[in-house]
């Protein structure tokens, strides 16, 4: 697990891969949090995978370390890294301005409102149109439940973005849910048990603000306050609401 602090990013647990950043690969887990070294300027998030974890600075510079397996640093390499490396960033015009880890792929959403994905491509969780594993950002296609005129553009107007085990999801700025990759536990939430490589539309659930991803499994935050979750567990193959018990307050709310 990691924290973003006023002085830092700390992190503790297991550190086989390096993934707490520290410089110090251990096989022996770490029960109290060690700073992470070589992240300069402020941070405003972080995102932790299986075995890797990111951080992005405020001035839009994206830095991940841990297990390189599949390329989900995005350095270009597969190698292991104990301290921060950067994102090969794909156009320099535009920034990350947010960031999510998967089991073992890492997501990011640009400041032009497009995702990016890479790392482990199985099941098409990159949403590229392929299932072929990338070292280094590629841009996720609109697709053509999103996009039927033009379904091999970027997907834009995206406003969250999260990395599940073999999957991703992400919320759009109409208030939308579209994810892609394994749908085995319907959890991709369009109805069917199919897979997709490019986003497919999350039925039932409007004015999205906020998505997670799991392991099998999706759940959104509306405006209103409600929680629909699908998938594992959940709703065989559409999104179902979520009593909640306690209040919750949207981001920004």
């Amino acid at each position: 697990s990691c924290v973003l602090t006023s002085t830092g990013v700390y992190c503790a647990g297991d550190n086989e891969d390096g993934q707490l950043g520290n410089g110090s690969p251990s096989l022996t887990p770490v029960p109290n949090p060690v700073q992470v070294v070589g992240l300069t300027g402020a941070q405003i998030d972080i995102a932790a995978g299986d075995s890797h974890t990111c951080s992005l600075s405020a001035t839009g510079e994206l830095k991940c370390w841990g297990s390189g397996g599949q390329g989900r640093l995005g350095n270009g390499l597969t190698a292991d890294a104990s301290t921060p490396v950067a994102v090969a960033w794909p156009e320099p015009e535009i920034t990350p301005t947010a960031v999510a880890a998967g089991s073992s792929h890492t997501c990011a959403i640009t400041s032009a409102g497009e995702a990016t994905c890479w790392g482990d491509n199985t099941f098409g969780k990159l949403g590229d149109g392929t299932t072929v594993e990338s070292s280094s950002p590629r841009f996720v296609l609109a697709g053509p439940t999103v996009n039927p005129a033009d379904p091999t553009s970027p997907l834009t107007g995206v406003i969250d973005v999260a990395a599940g085990n073999t999957h991703s999801c992400a919320v759009l700025s109409v208030g939308s849910v579209v994810c892609w990759g394994s749908n085995a536990y319907s959890q991709l939430g369009n109805g069917t048990r199919f897979d997709s490589s490019v986003p497919v539309a999350v039925s039932v659930v409007s004015g999205a603000t906020r998505v997670v991803a799991g392991s099998g499994y999706s759940c959104a935050l509306t405006s209103g306050g409600s929680v629909y979750c699908w998938g594992n567990i959940f709703s065989p193959t559409t999104p179902a609401q979520i009593k909640i018990f306690l209040p919750i307050v949207a981001r920004g709310g």
